[in-house]
């Protein structure tokens, strides 16, 4: 059905009709097949509209996903321009976490923190609650990296505070989760243990099956330890 999905006639068809399919065939992905095609959607949509800054973050998601950093920094870097020509603030705001978890991954904690950093004041800046909460936790992490955990908590319960606001379930049982891992590295296992049993119920009513998995186990491993 994904197949049918991307290879349908396109006569008439859009750069926004193009960047949904490869979106949507992106996100149900099962092979790097899914994955290739979805870029040559992509393709298509931003050569009918250079601007499509939403497909060009997409595209450079792929090549993030696959641990291309380079590849994807490239795209995220030239996107970020572009958002800043454009005067889209919103896409900066995302392009510049998305730079950050590049260099998060590649363990460079001071340039993920600058840009994460960076994207929370823009987004602030543009009342765009949503990512404010993401920027949040992202910042949070970069505290537990450096052992920080008060100011880590204090991130995290931010960002919690932010998603309850906006009822978004995978973003509090996500905050929480985070929270809890917060404890755990303090060794306060009953605080962790109730942190990762509200989020595990979070995620079990959203159908989050990876971190039902995740949570699962920490909340089982928990146990043991008591």
């Amino acid at each position: 059905k994904k197949q049918d999905i991307a290879n349908a006639p396109t006569t008439n068809v859009d750069e926004y009709e193009y960047n949904l399919r490869a979106t949507y065939l992106y996100e149900k992905r099962e092979d790097l097949k899914d994955t290739e095609i979805a870029r040559g959607l992509l393709r298509k949509a931003i050569k009918l509209d250079d601007n499509l800054l939403v497909a060009k973050s997409l595209l450079g998601s792929t090549h993030h996903d696959e641990g291309n950093y380079d590849k994807a920094m490239g795209i995220f870097s030239a996107t970020l321009n572009q958002a800043k020509e454009l005067g889209d603030k919103y896409w900066m705001g995302r392009v510049l976490n998305a730079i950050g978890d590049i260099y998060w991954n590649k363990n460079i904690f001071d340039k993920a923190f600058e840009n994460y950093n960076h994207s929370f004041r823009i987004v602030k800046e543009e009342g765009d609650r949503y990512s404010m909460g993401i920027s949040l936790q992202y910042i949070g992490d970069i505290s537990r990296e450096n052992d920080e955990y008060e100011k880590a908590i204090g991130y995290y319960t931010r960002s919690l505070d932010i998603f309850k606001e906006l009822n978004d379930t995978l973003g509090i049982g996500t905050s929480l989760e985070y929270i809890g891992t917060i404890y755990a590295d303090k060794g306060d296992n009953e605080q962790a243990m109730d942190y990762y049993a509200r989020s595990l119920d979070i995620f079990e009513e959203c159908g989050d099956k990876d971190m039902i998995v995740i949570c699962g186990w920490y909340e089982g491993s928990k146990m043991r330890v008591l």
